[in-house]
């Protein structure tokens, strides 16, 4: 049985690695230099490990408790809901004057969000039920 950091850790992980297409598809009908494209989404990274860090590992008994009294669609959105609030506070208020970056990178936040939700919950219902 893995520990709770582990398996947020997997779980986020799998929600970048999720974000990739739509990344790719995004940048690429955006007209982006294509030399540098993949670069934004690694530093991506960089942020969810520390989002983990401070707004996942800190709070684990209020993530754990939200799990545990939900179902599996409604901690997905509480989950995509709290990676765009932790994003906000991270680095979106840096995009405020930039509606239309500021949405993009919402939308990402979602994905990442929703699909960690979606494998944590799949994960600690496996292992405590």
């Amino acid at each position: 049985m893995e520990g709770f950091r582990v398996t947020v850790t997997k779980s986020l992980l799998k929600g970048w690695l999720a974000s990739l297409p739509a990344f790719l598809l995004y940048f690429y009908f955006s007209g982006g230099d294509r030399r540098g494209g993949v670069l934004p989404w690694l530093i991506a990274l960089g942020f969810v490990m520390v989002a983990n860090v401070l707004f996942v590992q800190g709070p684990k008994a209020t993530v754990l408790s939200i799990c545990t009294r939900n179902s599996r669609i409604k901690f997905a959105v509480v989950s995509a809901a709290y990676a765009v609030c932790a994003f906000t506070v991270m680095i979106g208020w840096a995009f405020f004057d930039q509606p239309y970056t500021y949405l993009t990178l919402i939308a990402f936040s979602v994905i990442i969000g929703g699909i960690a939700g979606l494998d944590f919950y799949t994960a600690h219902r496996k292992t405590h039920y």
